[in-house]
């Protein structure tokens, strides 16, 4: 298994980057691939697992009735909201 190239064993390469510079580096077909199939992959991923933020969220809402009788607030919203 001794692969060479400019008289130097694979196996005695320090980095990663010095075989990926024999390999062919960054070439069109892994741009193609991160543009083409990766970015879209992210993009509704990300989407996906957003998503129950916007529809889990429960505001705290309530519609405002003008109040005849002097309740307070939390007193008529105990009366009138369901539970």
């Amino acid at each position: 298994m001794n692969f060479s190239q400019e008289g130097k064993a694979l196996r005695d390469f320090e980095e990663f980057d010095d075989l990926l510079d024999i390999v062919g580096g960054y070439g069109k077909y892994q741009k193609r691939l991160l543009y083409g199939v990766f970015c879209p992959i992210f993009f509704f991923l990300s989407l996906n697992t957003n998503s129950p933020i916007f529809y889990l969220a429960v505001p705290d809402h309530w519609c405002h009735v003008d109040n005849p009788v002097s309740i307070a607030p939390p007193l008529w919203k105990n009366f009138n909201i369901p539970m």
